[in-house]
């Protein structure tokens, strides 16, 4: 993909500690990130394809999947309504680093920490889990991490709030 996406250098995708490849989508701006998500996403696909397909899967047909792909959902993102009842879409060939990104997260004032956290329940298993980071001031990352909480099968059923240690 590099002949064709400004992608990080070959060695900041080596492991570096259990959370590294949430460390290495810090560093990114969220237009690199979600290039990164993607190729992760189709290099699990040819994963599955070795793993319980037929194998023969090219690369280079994942490479051409993703360009094509990655242009329709930059398209899809920017999609807007001329007040007749139809929609307008940009030109195929929009270069989505023209495109601003909108700020998604403000840094605390000087001499604090922010943590953001976000948690996920799957009501079928009742698992639960939660994530979260913690940044400084100047947007460094101090902490990141998530686990598991204890299976409450009656979660949704329950009036009084309850708190498990994380």
């Amino acid at each position: 993909m590099r002949p064709y996406w400004n992608l990080p250098p070959e060695n900041y995708f080596r492991r570096s500690g259990p959370e590294w490849f949430l460390n290495l989508l810090n560093g990114m701006d969220s237009l690199t990130r979600a290039r990164i998500l993607f190729i992760f996403w189709r290099a699990w696909h040819l994963r599955n394809d070795v793993v319980h397909g037929k194998g023969d899967a090219k690369v280079s047909a994942s490479v051409e999947f993703l360009r094509s792909y990655w242009e329709s959902w930059i398209q899809i993102q920017y999609v807007s309504q001329n007040g007749k009842g139809k929609f307008e879409f940009p030109s195929a060939h929009l270069d989505p680093a023209a495109v601003a990104d909108a700020p998604s997260w403000g840094l605390p004032p000087q001499g604090w920490a922010k943590l953001n956290s976000d948690a996920s329940f799957d009501p079928v298993t009742g698992e639960t889990t939660v994530g979260y980071i913690i940044r400084n001031c100047r947007g460094e990352v101090l902490l990141t991490g998530w686990c598991k909480l204890p299976i409450w099968p009656y979660v949704l059923k329950q009036r009084k709030p309850r708190f498990w240690p994380v």
